[in-house]
Protein backbone atom coordinates (compact mmCIF):
# COMPACT_ATOMS: atom_id res chain seq x y z
CA UNK A 1 0.00 0.00 0.00
CA UNK A 2 1.44 3.35 -1.09
CA UNK A 3 0.61 6.62 0.69
CA UNK A 4 1.56 10.15 -0.40
CA UNK A 5 1.06 13.18 1.86
CA UNK A 6 0.26 16.65 0.53
CA UNK A 7 0.89 19.65 2.75
CA UNK A 8 -0.42 23.21 2.86
CA UNK A 9 -3.36 22.80 0.51
CA UNK A 10 -6.24 25.24 0.60
CA UNK A 11 -9.47 23.23 0.42
CA UNK A 12 -12.80 25.04 0.73
CA UNK A 13 -10.92 28.06 2.06
CA UNK A 14 -9.12 26.13 4.80
CA UNK A 15 -5.38 25.48 4.86
CA UNK A 16 -4.92 21.78 5.54
CA UNK A 17 -3.09 18.58 4.54
CA UNK A 18 -4.36 15.39 2.96
CA UNK A 19 -3.20 11.90 2.17
CA UNK A 20 -3.65 9.73 -0.91
CA UNK A 21 -3.37 5.97 -0.59
CA UNK A 22 -3.43 3.76 -3.68
CA UNK A 23 -5.13 6.42 -5.74
CA UNK A 24 -7.80 7.41 -3.23
CA UNK A 25 -8.12 10.16 -0.65
CA UNK A 26 -7.36 8.42 2.65
CA UNK A 27 -7.16 11.35 5.10
CA UNK A 28 -8.08 15.03 5.09
CA UNK A 29 -6.57 17.07 7.91
CA UNK A 30 -3.35 18.35 9.42
CA UNK A 31 -0.49 15.89 9.55
CA UNK A 32 2.83 15.92 11.42
CA UNK A 33 4.46 13.91 8.64
CA UNK A 34 6.50 15.38 5.82
CA UNK A 35 5.09 15.46 2.33
CA UNK A 36 4.69 17.36 -0.92
CA UNK A 37 4.25 21.06 -0.11
CA UNK A 38 1.53 22.68 -2.26
CA UNK A 39 2.49 26.13 -0.98
CA UNK A 40 -0.95 27.22 0.16
CA UNK A 41 -2.43 26.85 -3.32
CA UNK A 42 -6.06 25.92 -3.78
CA UNK A 43 -7.04 22.35 -4.51
CA UNK A 44 -10.25 21.52 -6.35
CA UNK A 45 -11.65 18.20 -7.54
CA UNK A 46 -10.40 17.30 -11.02
CA UNK A 47 -12.59 18.46 -13.87
CA UNK A 48 -14.85 15.99 -15.69
CA UNK A 49 -15.68 16.66 -19.34
CA UNK A 50 -18.61 14.48 -20.38
CA UNK A 51 -18.80 16.06 -23.85
CA UNK A 52 -15.49 16.36 -25.72
CA UNK A 53 -14.78 15.13 -29.26
CA UNK A 54 -11.02 15.49 -29.32
CA UNK A 55 -7.97 17.76 -29.47
CA UNK A 56 -4.56 18.20 -31.09
CA UNK A 57 -5.97 17.46 -34.54
CA UNK A 58 -7.42 14.12 -33.45
CA UNK A 59 -10.97 12.84 -32.97
CA UNK A 60 -12.17 10.40 -30.35
CA UNK A 61 -12.65 7.63 -32.93
CA UNK A 62 -9.06 7.74 -34.25
CA UNK A 63 -7.81 4.78 -32.20
CA UNK A 64 -6.04 3.68 -29.04
CA UNK A 65 -2.74 5.51 -29.56
CA UNK A 66 -4.53 8.77 -30.31
CA UNK A 67 -6.78 8.38 -27.24
CA UNK A 68 -3.63 8.06 -25.18
CA UNK A 69 -2.19 11.32 -26.51
CA UNK A 70 -5.50 13.11 -26.04
CA UNK A 71 -5.95 11.82 -22.49
CA UNK A 72 -2.54 13.18 -21.47
CA UNK A 73 -3.43 16.56 -22.99
CA UNK A 74 -6.68 16.54 -21.00
CA UNK A 75 -4.85 15.83 -17.75
CA UNK A 76 -2.31 18.56 -18.46
CA UNK A 77 -5.21 20.99 -18.85
CA UNK A 78 -7.15 20.18 -15.71
CA UNK A 79 -9.49 17.45 -16.97
CA UNK A 80 -8.95 14.28 -14.97
CA UNK A 81 -11.87 12.35 -16.48
CA UNK A 82 -13.39 12.60 -19.94
CA UNK A 83 -15.87 10.78 -22.13
CA UNK A 84 -14.56 10.65 -25.71
CA UNK A 85 -17.51 11.88 -27.74
CA UNK A 86 -18.33 10.45 -31.15
CA UNK A 87 -20.75 12.21 -33.46
CA UNK A 88 -22.35 11.09 -36.73
CA UNK A 89 -19.59 9.23 -38.56
CA UNK A 90 -19.66 6.41 -41.15
CA UNK A 91 -20.70 3.01 -39.82
CA UNK A 92 -17.34 1.33 -40.43
CA UNK A 93 -15.49 4.01 -38.42
CA UNK A 94 -18.17 3.81 -35.74
CA UNK A 95 -17.68 0.09 -35.23
CA UNK A 96 -13.90 0.34 -35.25
CA UNK A 97 -13.91 3.15 -32.69
CA UNK A 98 -16.08 1.26 -30.22
CA UNK A 99 -13.85 -1.81 -30.50
CA UNK A 100 -10.97 0.11 -28.91
CA UNK A 101 -9.90 -0.77 -25.38
CA UNK A 102 -9.35 2.48 -23.49
CA UNK A 103 -8.40 0.89 -20.17
CA UNK A 104 -4.93 1.50 -18.76
CA UNK A 105 -4.21 4.64 -20.75
CA UNK A 106 -2.09 7.41 -19.20
CA UNK A 107 -3.66 10.78 -18.49
CA UNK A 108 -7.31 11.47 -17.80
CA UNK A 109 -9.61 8.60 -16.91
CA UNK A 110 -11.99 7.28 -19.59
CA UNK A 111 -15.03 5.57 -18.01
CA UNK A 112 -16.67 5.08 -21.42
CA UNK A 113 -17.85 6.75 -24.59
CA UNK A 114 -20.42 9.46 -25.25
CA UNK A 115 -22.33 9.08 -28.53
CA UNK A 116 -23.74 12.30 -29.98
CA UNK A 117 -25.83 10.39 -32.50
CA UNK A 118 -26.64 8.57 -34.71
CA UNK A 119 -30.27 8.72 -33.45
CA UNK A 120 -30.77 12.46 -33.88
CA UNK A 121 -33.06 14.63 -36.04
CA UNK A 122 -32.04 14.52 -39.70
CA UNK A 123 -32.86 18.21 -40.11
CA UNK A 124 -30.79 19.18 -37.07
CA UNK A 125 -27.50 17.30 -37.30
CA UNK A 126 -25.44 20.35 -36.34
CA UNK A 127 -22.06 19.75 -37.91
CA UNK A 128 -22.87 16.06 -38.31
CA UNK A 129 -23.30 14.29 -41.62
CA UNK A 130 -26.95 13.63 -42.45
CA UNK A 131 -26.14 10.38 -44.25
CA UNK A 132 -24.84 8.93 -40.98
CA UNK A 133 -28.08 9.60 -39.07
CA UNK A 134 -30.65 6.83 -38.72
CA UNK A 135 -33.33 5.28 -36.49
CA UNK A 136 -32.95 2.47 -33.94
CA UNK A 137 -35.08 0.19 -36.11
CA UNK A 138 -32.89 0.75 -39.17
CA UNK A 139 -29.47 0.05 -37.72
CA UNK A 140 -28.14 -1.08 -34.36
CA UNK A 141 -25.04 0.22 -32.59
CA UNK A 142 -22.20 -2.22 -31.81
CA UNK A 143 -20.40 -2.46 -28.46
CA UNK A 144 -23.03 -0.51 -26.53
CA UNK A 145 -21.51 -1.80 -23.29
CA UNK A 146 -18.79 0.83 -23.75
CA UNK A 147 -21.31 3.66 -24.17
CA UNK A 148 -22.14 5.47 -20.92
CA UNK A 149 -23.88 8.58 -22.30
CA UNK A 150 -25.88 9.01 -25.48
CA UNK A 151 -27.47 12.02 -27.14
CA UNK A 152 -30.75 11.30 -28.92
CA UNK A 153 -33.60 13.32 -30.41
CA UNK A 154 -36.86 12.78 -28.55
CA UNK A 155 -38.92 12.70 -31.76
CA UNK A 156 -37.01 9.91 -33.55
CA UNK A 157 -39.19 6.86 -34.24
CA UNK A 158 -38.51 4.10 -31.74
CA UNK A 159 -36.34 6.21 -29.43
CA UNK A 160 -38.59 5.91 -26.38
CA UNK A 161 -38.40 2.11 -26.50
CA UNK A 162 -34.65 2.33 -27.07
CA UNK A 163 -34.21 4.50 -23.97
CA UNK A 164 -36.34 2.15 -21.87
CA UNK A 165 -34.35 -0.87 -23.08
CA UNK A 166 -30.95 0.55 -22.05
CA UNK A 167 -31.16 1.52 -18.40
CA UNK A 168 -27.36 1.34 -18.05
CA UNK A 169 -26.88 4.30 -20.41
CA UNK A 170 -27.49 7.94 -19.52
CA UNK A 171 -29.59 9.66 -22.18
CA UNK A 172 -29.44 13.32 -23.13
CA UNK A 173 -31.84 15.08 -25.48
CA UNK A 174 -30.25 17.21 -28.19
CA UNK A 175 -29.97 17.86 -31.92
CA UNK A 176 -33.73 17.80 -31.72
CA UNK A 177 -36.78 19.64 -32.98
CA UNK A 178 -39.02 18.11 -30.33
CA UNK A 179 -41.73 20.11 -28.64
CA UNK A 180 -42.43 20.22 -24.90
CA UNK A 181 -44.80 17.24 -24.86
CA UNK A 182 -42.52 14.99 -26.89
CA UNK A 183 -39.55 15.83 -24.69
CA UNK A 184 -41.58 15.10 -21.56
CA UNK A 185 -42.29 11.61 -22.95
CA UNK A 186 -38.54 11.07 -23.38
CA UNK A 187 -37.99 12.21 -19.79
CA UNK A 188 -40.63 9.73 -18.62
CA UNK A 189 -38.82 7.03 -20.60
CA UNK A 190 -35.54 7.81 -18.79
CA UNK A 191 -33.74 10.72 -20.48
CA UNK A 192 -32.38 13.04 -17.81
CA UNK A 193 -30.24 15.77 -19.39
CA UNK A 194 -30.11 18.22 -22.29
CA UNK A 195 -27.16 18.27 -24.65
CA UNK A 196 -25.55 21.76 -24.97
CA UNK A 197 -28.66 23.66 -23.90
CA UNK A 198 -29.92 26.27 -26.41
CA UNK A 199 -27.72 24.88 -29.20
CA UNK A 200 -29.41 22.85 -31.97
CA UNK A 201 -32.84 22.73 -30.33
CA UNK A 202 -36.02 24.85 -30.40
CA UNK A 203 -35.88 28.19 -28.65
CA UNK A 204 -37.47 28.66 -25.23
CA UNK A 205 -40.67 30.46 -26.28
CA UNK A 206 -43.24 31.69 -23.78
CA UNK A 207 -46.04 29.68 -25.44
CA UNK A 208 -43.90 26.88 -26.89
CA UNK A 209 -41.36 26.06 -24.16
CA UNK A 210 -39.89 23.09 -26.05
CA UNK A 211 -37.11 20.91 -24.62
CA UNK A 212 -35.83 23.67 -22.32
CA UNK A 213 -39.23 24.08 -20.68
CA UNK A 214 -39.47 20.30 -20.35
CA UNK A 215 -36.01 20.23 -18.75
CA UNK A 216 -37.20 22.74 -16.14
CA UNK A 217 -40.36 20.80 -15.35
CA UNK A 218 -38.65 17.42 -15.59
CA UNK A 219 -35.77 18.32 -13.24
CA UNK A 220 -33.22 17.47 -15.90
CA UNK A 221 -29.51 18.15 -15.81
CA UNK A 222 -28.32 20.49 -18.56
CA UNK A 223 -25.00 20.61 -20.38
CA UNK A 224 -23.76 24.16 -20.94
CA UNK A 225 -20.96 25.26 -23.27
CA UNK A 226 -19.71 28.27 -21.34
CA UNK A 227 -17.13 29.61 -23.78
CA UNK A 228 -18.83 32.94 -24.47
CA UNK A 229 -19.45 31.91 -28.08
CA UNK A 230 -22.08 29.17 -28.08
CA UNK A 231 -24.22 30.90 -25.45
CA UNK A 232 -24.31 34.61 -24.52
CA UNK A 233 -23.14 35.40 -21.01
CA UNK A 234 -26.60 36.61 -19.93
CA UNK A 235 -28.09 33.30 -21.07
CA UNK A 236 -25.35 31.33 -19.30
CA UNK A 237 -26.19 33.18 -16.08
CA UNK A 238 -29.90 32.53 -16.63
CA UNK A 239 -29.21 28.81 -17.03
CA UNK A 240 -27.27 28.85 -13.78
CA UNK A 241 -30.03 30.69 -11.94
CA UNK A 242 -32.79 28.42 -13.27
CA UNK A 243 -31.10 25.03 -12.90
CA UNK A 244 -28.53 25.71 -10.18
CA UNK A 245 -25.05 24.40 -9.44
CA UNK A 246 -26.29 20.85 -8.88
CA UNK A 247 -27.98 20.47 -12.30
CA UNK A 248 -25.77 22.51 -14.64
CA UNK A 249 -22.88 20.56 -16.15
CA UNK A 250 -20.20 22.63 -17.85
CA UNK A 251 -18.87 20.98 -21.01
CA UNK A 252 -16.29 21.97 -23.59
CA UNK A 253 -17.82 20.30 -26.68
CA UNK A 254 -14.25 20.66 -27.93
CA UNK A 255 -13.33 19.12 -31.25
CA UNK A 256 -9.95 18.19 -32.63
CA UNK A 257 -8.99 21.81 -33.31
CA UNK A 258 -8.47 22.28 -29.57
CA UNK A 259 -4.76 22.85 -28.94
CA UNK A 260 -4.01 23.82 -32.57
CA UNK A 261 -3.18 27.25 -34.02
CA UNK A 262 -5.90 29.14 -35.90
CA UNK A 263 -6.37 27.95 -39.47
CA UNK A 264 -8.19 25.52 -41.74
CA UNK A 265 -8.08 21.79 -40.99
CA UNK A 266 -9.60 18.54 -42.14
CA UNK A 267 -11.55 17.21 -39.19
CA UNK A 268 -14.53 15.09 -38.22
CA UNK A 269 -14.75 12.31 -40.79
CA UNK A 270 -12.86 14.23 -43.46
CA UNK A 271 -14.77 17.50 -43.39
CA UNK A 272 -13.21 20.96 -43.51
CA UNK A 273 -13.16 22.93 -40.27
CA UNK A 274 -11.89 26.44 -39.57
CA UNK A 275 -10.48 27.36 -36.17
CA UNK A 276 -10.90 30.98 -35.15
CA UNK A 277 -9.82 31.54 -31.57
CA UNK A 278 -12.11 29.53 -29.30
CA UNK A 279 -14.57 28.73 -32.12
CA UNK A 280 -14.61 25.94 -34.68
CA UNK A 281 -16.71 26.57 -37.79
CA UNK A 282 -17.60 24.52 -40.85
CA UNK A 283 -17.18 25.70 -44.43
CA UNK A 284 -20.56 27.44 -44.22
CA UNK A 285 -19.58 29.49 -41.17
CA UNK A 286 -21.71 27.49 -38.73
CA UNK A 287 -20.40 26.65 -35.28
CA UNK A 288 -19.07 23.11 -35.31
CA UNK A 289 -17.71 22.71 -31.80
CA UNK A 290 -15.49 24.42 -29.29
CA UNK A 291 -11.78 25.10 -29.03
CA UNK A 292 -11.61 25.86 -25.31
CA UNK A 293 -10.55 23.50 -22.57
CA UNK A 294 -13.08 22.84 -19.85
CA UNK A 295 -10.82 24.73 -17.44
CA UNK A 296 -10.99 27.80 -19.70
CA UNK A 297 -14.79 27.48 -19.72
CA UNK A 298 -14.81 27.44 -15.92
CA UNK A 299 -12.83 30.68 -15.92
CA UNK A 300 -15.27 32.15 -18.44
CA UNK A 301 -18.19 31.23 -16.17
CA UNK A 302 -16.46 33.05 -13.31
CA UNK A 303 -15.88 36.05 -15.60
CA UNK A 304 -19.61 36.05 -16.38
CA UNK A 305 -20.41 36.42 -12.68
CA UNK A 306 -21.14 32.83 -11.68
CA UNK A 307 -19.73 32.23 -8.17
CA UNK A 308 -16.25 30.75 -8.37
CA UNK A 309 -16.90 27.72 -6.17
CA UNK A 310 -20.04 26.92 -8.15
CA UNK A 311 -18.24 27.23 -11.49
CA UNK A 312 -15.65 24.65 -10.42
CA UNK A 313 -18.41 22.46 -8.94
CA UNK A 314 -20.38 22.42 -12.20
CA UNK A 315 -17.30 21.04 -13.97
CA UNK A 316 -16.45 18.39 -11.37
CA UNK A 317 -18.89 17.44 -8.61
CA UNK A 318 -22.05 17.83 -10.67
CA UNK A 319 -20.95 15.73 -13.69
CA UNK A 320 -19.52 13.12 -11.30
CA UNK A 321 -22.86 12.77 -9.56
CA UNK A 322 -24.71 12.71 -12.87
CA UNK A 323 -22.54 9.92 -14.26
CA UNK A 324 -22.39 8.01 -10.97
CA UNK A 325 -18.62 8.32 -10.50
CA UNK A 326 -16.63 8.01 -7.30
CA UNK A 327 -15.00 11.32 -8.18
CA UNK A 328 -15.66 15.04 -8.01
CA UNK A 329 -15.13 15.53 -4.28
CA UNK A 330 -12.13 15.79 -2.01
CA UNK A 331 -13.30 13.34 0.61
CA UNK A 332 -11.96 10.15 2.13
CA UNK A 333 -12.73 7.19 -0.11
CA UNK A 334 -13.09 9.19 -3.32
CA UNK A 335 -10.68 8.80 -6.23
CA UNK A 336 -7.70 11.14 -5.83
CA UNK A 337 -8.36 13.23 -8.93
CA UNK A 338 -7.61 16.87 -8.17
CA UNK A 339 -6.16 20.08 -9.57
CA UNK A 340 -3.85 22.64 -8.00
CA UNK A 341 -4.62 26.29 -8.74
CA UNK A 342 -2.66 29.50 -8.06
CA UNK A 343 -4.31 32.55 -6.51
CA UNK A 344 -4.80 34.15 -9.93
CA UNK A 345 -6.64 31.01 -11.14
CA UNK A 346 -3.66 29.77 -13.11
CA UNK A 347 -3.72 25.98 -13.36
CA UNK A 348 -0.50 24.59 -11.86
CA UNK A 349 -0.97 20.85 -12.28
CA UNK A 350 -3.43 17.97 -12.14
CA UNK A 351 -3.38 14.66 -10.33
CA UNK A 352 -5.13 11.60 -11.74
CA UNK A 353 -5.49 8.88 -9.11
CA UNK A 354 -2.53 10.57 -7.43
CA UNK A 355 -0.31 10.77 -10.53
CA UNK A 356 0.87 14.28 -11.41
CA UNK A 357 0.48 15.99 -14.80
CA UNK A 358 1.95 19.49 -15.21
CA UNK A 359 0.31 22.23 -17.26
Amino acid sequence: MSTVIYKNARINGELTDFEVTDGKFSKIGKSDKEGTDLGGREVFPGLIDIHCHGCLGKDAYYGFDKLSEMSVFMAQNGVTTWYPTIGAIPQDKFEKALEENYEGLPGANIPGYHLEGPYVAEKLPGAGVTGNIYKPSNRSIPHLEKVKLMNVAAEVDGILDFIKAHKDIKFAIGHTGADYETTMKAIEAGADSLTHIFNVMPVFHHREPGPIGAAIDGDMFVQLICDGIHVHKSVAKAVYRIFGKDRVILISDAVCGLGLPDGEYTMHAGHKRIKEGRAIKDEHGRLAGGASTLYEDVLKAIEFGIPREDAFRMASTTPAKYMGLNKGEIKVGFDADFIVVDGDDTLVCSYVLGERYDK
